[in-house]
């Protein structure tokens, strides 16, 4: 019994060795966030190529190529690449039909994708860009008309490879907290060198960053698979806290579960694949990427092991064994309940079980990286943009 006493004082120590490296990682982030160096307005527009990858997406294709027309940019200098993977109710057609009449003096291309999955799509698109520099979006991201004229600034320093935006999580979201936080960090590392998560949502990239390299088409977290690709060529990969955008949440916990399973497999596969970029060749991105290979692969685990390590005592003191002492009860359920009334420890944990949840699904050999849109959130998407 005295073990069982002793495993709680084990679990609060391994959380606390588990959480110091992310959370020095953070306050290092967070020191650099407001250091981040913003470039003038480009004087110039540089043509670029709007890459769409679509699947399904019937719901909201039109509204997402209006926005995309309407944008703060010269649409001669635009060409909209629509990518339809294998869609079954008729978004090419729909697309197709709607430019034809709406796109104004933007060149457009539809291009049909038999394969499902975004990565297979992405591979395909950049063998057809033209431009030097293309933009990613998503087609259930609502974005500011300002995004392309913001994006394209950053690349008159010829040392930067790829740009994405960062979601506006609203302060009544039970996840921002850890949204704001995650934001933070992302804009702090790309002031110290470049950071390895990035948003699909809204992305740009130079194409001679990629070159002839191609991501890892039977997996997902395409966007951050770039990133990691551009600093791997030698190029810096940022976050522009001015570029934002937003993302109704689905209203249904599951569906809301599930795109974070799937966003979580995609980056943990994206770590492991790319390991080899902990290197010191790799300047100070090679401490950033360690620390979230970390967060990412072994973090998840341990917090997981240390909160049940604090549950074992309790569990055994319901069932009155009498041998327990009442500390080894009292004081594991206080460090619970203290943790349960942050937001903050509420969401490192809830991403420490996603990210086990994804894990053990990679580990059964199923993958994520193909998936059905959520038509109520496409709806949802729909009313916002027309809303607004």
């Amino acid at each position: 019994m005295e073990i069982i006493e002793a495993t709680w004082i084990f679990g609060v120590m391994l959380a606390f060795a588990a959480i110091t490296p992310p959370a020095l990682h953070y306050l290092k982030g967070k020191n650099f966030a407001a250091s981040l160096q913003f470039p003038e307005n480009q004087p110039n527009s540089p043509e670029l190529t709007i890459v769409l990858p679509v699947r399904n997406e019937s719901i909201v294709i039109r509204d997402k190529l209006d926005e995309i027309v309407g944008m703060e940019y010269p649409m001669s200098r635009v060409s909209i690449l629509v990518l339809d993977s294998a869609s079954t109710d008729r978004t090419g057609s729909i697309a197709r039909q709607h430019l034809k009449k709406n796109a104004g003096e933007a060149s457009w291309k539809i291009e049909n994708v038999k394969r499902p999955g975004k990565s297979v799509a992405l591979n395909l698109a950049l063998d057809f860009i033209e431009t030097e520099f293309f933009v990613m979006m998503d087609a259930d991201a609502m974005l500011p008309p300002s995004s392309l004229r913001l994006l394209s600034r950053w690349f008159q320093d010829p040392g930067i490879g790829a740009v994405c935006g960062q979601l506006d999580s609203h302060h009544g979201s039970r996840g921002h907290p850890y949204r704001s936080r995650f934001n933070v960090l992302r804009v702090g590392e790309s002031a110290i060198d470049s950071t390895p998560i990035f948003e699909g949502s809204i992305c740009a990239f130079r194409m001679s960053a990629i070159g002839h390299s191609r991501i890892n088409s039977g997996s997902n977290a395409d966007d951050s698979q770039l990133a990691m690709l551009v600093r791997r060529n030698g190029f810096r990969a940022i976050m522009d806290p001015e570029i934002k955008f937003f993302e109704p949440d689905s209203e249904y916990s599951v569906e809301k579960r599930s795109r974070r399973v799937r966003r979580a497999q995609g980056l943990s596969r994206a770590f492991w694949a790319n390991r080899d970029l902990r290197s010191k060749n790799y300047g100070a991105y090679a401490s950033i990427f360690s620390s979230q290979l970390y967060f990412h692969l072994i973090f998840p685990w341990l917090i997981s092991v240390s909160v049940v390590s604090i549950l074992l005592p309790i569990f055994f003191g319901l069932l009155e064994f009498p041998d327990i002492g009442w500390h080894a009860v009292l004081f594991p359920g206080a460090i619970l309940a203290m943790g349960s009334a942050s937001r903050t420890c509420r969401g490192i944990f809830g991403g420490s079980l996603i990210l086990v949840h994804s894990h053990i699904l990679l580990l059964s050999g199923r993958s994520l990286h193909i998936w059905e849109p959520d038509a109520e959130l496409r709806l949802a998407i729909q009313r916002n943009r027309r809303e607004s």
